[in-house]
């Protein structure tokens, strides 16, 4: 039993490592998708330039691979196609400027929904009269009651 788990894991090894040295693929490639899943194509619905096989598509891979070519890095590339089509362009908005305020908007949002909910229960709360944990003190209860109160103080370790 244990010899057929051993030749089992060595052909496993084995193939799986031919299989990848079939499926390699240039650096430049792998850098020219990098960069172009981090922008969207223009004409797609929600999809980045990478996993897109339209005419624009492969246009921009295409430029992307020319840039390359000429030494540009991501960054600058990145900048190339934000000049032409806007900040719309990049799958993931900036933080800087105006982007900002897409990614703390809803946290602000979140917030004030939060702070309405907490205030719409208060005035809630005191318009029913039932008192909150803060307004039953002492003073609130009769003779008997302090009386009993105090009893049940004086009881506890």
């Amino acid at each position: 039993m244990k010899i057929k788990i051993i030749i089992f894991q060595f052909i496993f090894v084995f193939s799986v490592s031919a299989i990848a040295e079939l499926v390699h693929e240039p650096a430049r490639d792998r850098e020219i998708l990098d960069i172009a899943s981090q922008l969207r194509c223009a004409v797609c619905q929600s999809q980045s330039v990478a996993e897109s096989n339209s005419d624009l598509a492969n246009d921009m891979k295409a430029i992307i691979g020319e840039q390359l070519d000429e030494g540009a890095s991501s960054a600058a590339i990145l900048d190339y196609f934000v000049q032409r089509y806007g900040d719309y362009i990049l799958m993931k908005p900036r933080t800087d400027g105006v982007g900002w305020l897409l990614w703390w908007f809803p946290v602000a949002i979140i917030g004030l929904v939060l702070l309405l909910v907490f205030w719409q229960i208060r005035a809630r709360a005191a318009a029913s009269g039932v008192p909150s944990a803060v307004d039953s003190d002492a003073h609130t209860l009769d003779g008997d009651q302090r009386q009993r109160l105090q009893q049940l103080r004086d009881r506890q370790p």
